[in-house]
């Protein structure tokens, strides 16, 4: 059973510090235009103020406007989607509609799980769950993490929509970040 930790953890810290570095040079490389790109792509007007929103929407800025982090105490494991995918789920930017923050704050939430979970302690919950491990996130909806096929860790929540994990172990304000590719339980 120690060996069979040993491989997964091996495995799956192998794999995470090739996927970050493999992303932290394609954001080096691209920044300047993803930045441009992204700002221009979730600006919209309100036609109430007749003012334009030009918001960047990262995951960061979106728990400071949902008010989330300000509710948050302990420390938490934050699977984060990137920024080019966030501003796919919210091509005409941010609706401050009530509705539209209840619904913000639901997709968030389905992102945070309480406890600081490293991915080493990830790896570990998946080699004792047999392969899998399902966490539950602050809505209440579980998520369950694996090494897939790829030897990748993959996300899922239970609409069988799935993420990846392209960055790892980023300390944070109130626990720990990791990076998936794209939002869970966006629809």
């Amino acid at each position: 059973m120690k060996n069979s930790i040993f491989v997964i953890a091996a495995a799956l810290s192998a794999t995470m510090y090739t996927n970050a570095f493999a992303q932290e040079n394609k954001s080096d490389s691209t920044s300047a235009t993803a930045s441009t790109a992204t700002t221009s792509t979730i600006t919209r007007t309100t036609s109430a103020a007749s003012a334009t929103i030009a918001d960047k929407v990262t995951f960061n800025s979106l728990l400071e406007s949902s008010g989330i982090l300000k509710t948050l105490s302990g420390e938490y494991t934050f699977f984060a989607p990137s920024d080019e995918s966030l501003a796919k789920t919210f091509p005409a930017g941010l609706d401050t509609t009530a509705a539209g923050k209840a619904k913000l704050t639901t997709l968030l939430s389905n992102h945070i799980v309480k406890g600081k979970l490293t991915s080493k302690d990830l790896a570990k919950a998946i080699s004792a769950g047999k392969g899998t491990s399902k966490l539950t996130t602050l809505s209440g909806e579980k998520i369950t993490v694996k090494i897939n096929e790829s030897k990748n860790l993959e996300v899922a929540d239970a609409n069988g929509n799935t993420a990846l994990a392209i960055g790892f172990d980023k300390p944070s304000e109130k626990g720990i970040t990791h990076q998936i590719d794209k939002p869970l339980n966006s629809n």
